[in-house]
């Protein structure tokens, strides 16, 4: 099922090239990381991957420091939204 709707959603941009952002490739819509960097700048897509789109150079330094600051950022989004938190700063 997870392939086919992915299938989809890469063809989007088969179909419309005009759409930029829907231009990556099948290995950053399966990405953990996509909904941060959105396959990156397209003027770093440089890498090519064997389909019609490429990838960004920095994908692998991407990855690395998002799974650094994962946890970090977990434990701050789950302080400052805990309820009866008094000491949150607005």
């Amino acid at each position: 099922m997870i392939q086919r709707v992915l299938f989809r959603f890469h063809n989007i941009c088969q179909r419309t090239d005009n759409i930029w952002y829907f231009c990556v490739t099948i290995k950053c819509l399966e990405c953990d990381y996509l909904f941060i960097c959105n396959g990156g700048c397209p003027k770093n897509r440089i890498i090519d991957t064997g389909d019609k789109f490429k990838l960004n150079y920095l994908c692998n330094g991407y990855k690395l420091f998002f799974a650094y600051i994962d946890p970090f950022m977990n434990k701050l989004g789950s302080s400052l939204f805990s309820v009866g938190n008094t000491n949150v700063i607005y």
